[in-house]
């Protein structure tokens, strides 16, 4: 489930800014979350928090909901290029 959190103004289901960051959190099953970076690598887009969140051989995953490229969320690894990924951020210590 991914959480939904304005991120500005007027924005209406974005992810919050870290700094110069804006985030795309998730939360798995168990209450883990994590964040990574918004912006798709491959489209330049901000809409990875848009994307589904699953999992891919037991490791939690966000497809980017533009072409589909699958995501480490631990990591941010893309798992079907590995030349590329999400920066991974801290999650807020009000969301852990």
């Amino acid at each position: 489930m991914a959480l939904r959190q304005a991120a500005r103004a007027p924005r209406p289901a974005g992810a919050p800014r870290t700094r110069s960051t804006e985030a795309a959190l998730f939360r798995d099953g168990d209450g883990e979350v994590y964040a990574v970076g918004n912006r798709d690598p491959f489209s330049g887009a901000d809409v990875i928090a848009d994307g589904i969140m699953g999992s891919r051989d037991g490791v939690p995953v966000v497809a980017s909901p533009m072409h589909k490229q699958e995501f480490d969320l631990r990591t941010g690894a893309c798992l079907d290029d590995p030349e590329v990924s999400l920066p991974v951020l801290p999650v807020p210590p009000a969301l852990r």
